[in-house]
């Protein structure tokens, strides 16, 4: 087998915030766990490692300079020259790595700084003398002095990604449920695609049919892997307050019915009235591959799980306050998706018995004039409240009277 350590670099932290997070993904170390059992994980790692001369050195780094634990200073990484911790770095990836091969994987390398980069530099000059890999990723628009191979990936289309999970799942074709939700939720994000295959299959939602792999009827939202959950987090953690404010209130606009998001509710649910800075904002995360523009003035999520995971990570206080604004603003709207979204947002506050009043009053207004319209509110209304019987035989009036 091999290790993995997936890190996250923080604007503004110390050199050893990096390689702490690294060496304690390496050795074991839960973030959460209390002081005295993370010294005892990290000291057997080491020992075991043959590390005896630099324990009290690595220790330091991953207890204090980590900037979780306190440990006693006696012996202070952050005395040591830049040089001397690279030494260091390189001597306990000889040891770890003659052990087992390693991969390392840095995302947004660009905001580390310049001591965590210089470290990065003198491994990846060494690394192949070990079995070491690096990989990171970083803002195209940033240059990086780095002696590595840079490749310039973007994201697969459609018929791509259709390929790309047939031969990740050994299948001849899709199904096509499975087709548009993975499409919809990765965006043709190589990772995604595969984190979320492999977590559909670990949770035994995909079934074969012949030679068509499909997802299982039960499947209405698409899983969101914890370490998918946790490389987004760290990335919307980067972005600036105001940044934040924008891209949680999308999540919380972004619903069933569609993905379009417009400026103008952007505006009323982040509480936001310039629509200048709203707009330049959605224009810096378009530019960092979060957000993209759509028709007119509206915009939606690059990855369907970009927008899961924020919305994911919504504490219950900051959702219902999001949905109640999105829900007024929703109130004073008039077009053919008003009463869809409206009920879509009154029921994730708790209004249930208002959200299918607002479906069913819409279709009784339609009835006459647009019969296939009305069954598809009476169906929402159905999908919130599934034992209205009353609704259920109006459809059936409907699709009977109309020939729907």
């Amino acid at each position: 087998g091999y290790a993995v350590a997936l890190a996250h670099p923080q604007a503004g932290a110390s050199r050893g915030v990096l390689w702490a997070s690294v060496l304690s993904a390496l050795l074991y170390i839960p973030a959460d766990v209390v002081f005295e059992a993370a010294r005892m994980t990290a000291r057997a790692g080491l020992v075991s490692l043959g590390l005896d001369d630099d324990i009290e050195n690595l220790l330091q780094l991953i207890l204090e300079e980590g900037g979780v634990y306190e440990y006693d200073g006696t012996i202070a990484t952050n005395l040591m020259s830049r040089r001397e911790l690279a030494a260091l770095m390189v001597r306990f990836f000889i040891a770890y790595t003659n052990r087992t091969p390693t991969l390392i994987i840095i995302d947004d390398i660009q905001q580390a700084g310049s001591d965590a980069l210089a470290i990065l530099r003198t491994l990846l000059l060494d690394a192949h003398e070990m079995p070491l890999v690096i990989a990171g990723t970083c803002d195209l628009t940033q240059v990086i002095d780095l002696p590595a191979e840079r490749f310039d990936l973007s994201d697969l289309n459609e018929d791509e990604t259709e390929q790309a999970a047939a031969s990740y799942l050994g299948a001849t074709e899709l199904g096509t449920r499975l087709r548009q939700k993975i499409w919809n939720s990765s965006g043709g994000r190589p990772l995604f695609i595969e984190a979320q295959l492999r977590a559909l299959r670990d949770a035994d939602l995909l079934f074969q049919a012949g030679c068509v792999v499909e997802v299982r009827p039960s499947v209405t939202e698409m899983p969101l892997p914890d370490d998918v959950r946790d490389l987004i987090s760290a990335r919307i953690d980067q972005l600036s307050v105001e940044e934040q404010t924008v891209i949680r209130a999308a999540s919380v606009l972004t619903d069933s019915y569609s993905s379009a998001v417009t400026v103008e509710a952007l505006k009323e649910v982040a509480e936001m009235p310039d629509e200048a800075l709203v707009t330049q904002i959605i224009a810096r995360l378009d530019i960092m591959g979060l957000l993209v523009w759509g028709e007119g003035d509206s915009c939606h999520f690059h990855h369907g799980l970009v927008q899961q995971a924020i919305y994911a990570n919504l504490t219950r206080a900051a959702r219902l306050k999001l949905h109640r604004r999105a829900a007024e603003h929703w109130q004073r709207r008039t077009d053919s998706t008003q009463p869809f979204r409206l009920s879509y947002h009154l029921a994730r506050v708790g209004l249930l018995p208002k959200a299918v009043e607002v479906l069913t009053d819409a279709a009784e207004g339609c009835a006459v004039d647009d019969a296939e319209r009305a069954v598809s509110l009476y169906l929402a209304s159905l999908e919130l409240l599934p034992d209205q019987r009353h609704i259920s035989a109006e459809i059936e009036r409907l699709r009977g009277l109309y020939n729907l």
